[in-house]
């Protein structure tokens, strides 16, 4: 099984898929990669200006993106649009991924993922629904 196949697996034995349709799941996942991507965003600093205020913005959406997530009904009857646009742009976030993994350090982030997701399975789901 592939890695990408092991996460979800994993994510799943946690009952994280339990009742979404694939649109409803789709919107949770972009939820909760904004958390993500807030959390990331905690780890930079520099000295211009202008990245400092745009950290600042992304780091913002760390508090509503996890209260969002957790907000089940906010998900139901969320659907994807547009397929194919989607999958173009799920790829090119793969592709930052990969890049930021190489500026980390991280020869395989795909692997990586699937030994945490695997690590998180005995945490089961928050308490709190996220």
């Amino acid at each position: 099984m592939s890695a990408q196949g092991q996460t979800v697996a994993s994510v799943a034995r946690r009952g994280y898929l339990d009742g979404w349709t694939d649109g409803e799941l789709l919107a949770r996942q972009v939820v909760k990669l904004a958390e993500e991507l807030a959390e990331l965003a905690e780890c930079i600093d520099g000295d211009d200006p202008v990245l400092l205020d745009f950290l600042r913005i992304v780091r913002r959406l760390n508090k509503p993106a996890r209260r969002l997530f957790d907000q089940l009904d906010a998900f139901v009857g969320a659907e994807c649009v547009n397929t194919k646009q989607a999958r173009s742009e799920l790829t090119d976030c793969a592709v930052v991924l990969a890049v930021a993994a190489h500026a980390l350090g991280i020869p395989d982030v795909m692997f990586a993922a699937s030994v945490k997701a695997r690590q998180d399975v005995t945490r089961g789901v928050r308490q709190n629904g996220g």
